[in-house]
């Protein structure tokens, strides 16, 4: 794969980017330049005139080529990546690539994990297609109304102009280039999708509340030096997770200004927190390099005599058992150690039990 990569020329870019269509030019130059705020405005405002030339000019866009010009040490890999997660398949296929050896390399399934691409512009391109064209109309019209409430009286903050739901990653880029979402660095640090969260949690799309806060959660752990103030609580999706500290200041700041005396609390109440910590401090840690099954035998005591009817009727049943455990176990142990547990630490531990033997199943949890 690495010999498909160092083929990869900025002249192969044009006809790289004709052979995509304009839904996937636009998610592409979300996850590309999602993270440059240098250039987000300038590529947002690209799209806009891409998206209301005629279909002749939009086959002759240059996108990829700015992108490797402003990016020329590591433009391969995030386009590459990037290309994986759209699921540009035939397009990487001319290039050269397997889409095996993609899948397994990029793990574009995996949605809070990346390589080279943020993991919250990941996450974000994934409820894109999630949500259908209805759902994202509501939320565009929902979170301008939010936010022109918001807005300062006297502030001129002109809203897009703009109104194809379908593409909702334009309205996400513009809502990113506007401050009002933030990505911090490639590990989440800094970031701010509260404002995302909220919505979702308010209108019953828990999923996608989940989806964002395990991704910033997944990068928290692979960064040991970020704050527990910037990582999000998902032991109760029904409660306002943590906010970063930026919006936390910005909410603390005109309550105290009306309000003499202490501020007021934000923190889950006392009893979740306890409930909070004493998960975590029961929990299963499991690093990537210890990834893997575990086999619990529901047994305190063992015995060097067994009888032979104990013998015959189950020591053929967990022989069988472990045979399938190790099937499985190589089956998967490739896939299993590249995706090290979705960058989590922790797991939650649940338990089928047969008889003397059960196989635990280790879930991810941020």
């Amino acid at each position: 794969m690495q010999a498909q990569l160092d083929n990869l020329h900025l002249d192969d870019l044009p006809y790289l980017e004709r052979d995509l269509n304009l839904p996937q030019k636009v998610s592409l130059a979300f996850l590309l330049f999602g993270d440059q705020h240098a250039l987000a405005s300038y590529i947002l405002q690209r799209l806009l005139a891409l998206m209301r030339a005629p279909p002749t000019e939009q086959l002759h866009s240059d996108l990829l080529r700015q992108y490797a010009q402003t990016n020329p040490a590591n433009w391969r890999g995030h386009l590459v990546e990037a290309l994986c997660i759209i699921g540009a398949r035939q397009v990487l296929r001319k290039l050269g690539f397997r889409w095996s050896e993609l899948r397994l390399h990029y793990l574009p399934h995996v949605r809070e994990l990346t390589l080279h691409v943020h993991p919250l512009l990941k996450a974000l391109y994934n409820i894109c297609e999630q949500l259908t064209v209805a759902q994202s109309g509501r939320l565009v019209l929902d979170i301008n109304d939010k936010l022109a409430r918001r807005r300062i009286s006297g502030e001129h903050d002109e809203p897009l102009r703009f109104y194809d739901y379908s593409y909702l990653e334009i309205f996400l880029l513009d809502w990113l280039t506007r401050h009002h979402l933030r990505l911090g660095d490639i590990d989440a640090i800094g970031s701010d999708v509260q404002l995302l969260i909220e919505y979702f949690k308010f209108n019953d799309l828990n999923s996608l509340a989940t989806l964002l806060i395990q991704t910033v959660n997944s990068s928290a752990n692979e960064s040991s030096s970020r704050s527990p103030e910037n990582k999000y609580d998902t032991d109760d999706l029904q409660s306002t997770p943590v906010a970063s500290s930026a919006a936390a200041a910005a909410i603390a700041a005109p309550a105290a200004a009306k309000t003499p005396g202490p501020a007021p609390c934000t923190a889950p109440d006392a009893a979740s927190s306890r409930i909070s910590r004493q998960r975590r401090s029961n929990a299963l840690q499991v690093h990537r390099d210890r990834a893997g099954i575990l086999l619990i035998i529901n047994q305190q005591s063992f015995h060097r005599n067994v009888s032979e009817e104990l013998k015959v009727t189950y020591f053929p049943c967990i022989f069988r058992l472990c045979l399938y455990i190790i099937y499985i176990y190589i089956y998967i142990f490739i896939v299993y150690i590249k995706l090290g547990l979705n960058g989590a630490n922790t797991i939650n531990v649940s338990l089928g039990v047969c008889e003397s033997v059960c196989i635990c199943y280790l879930e991810p949890s941020a």
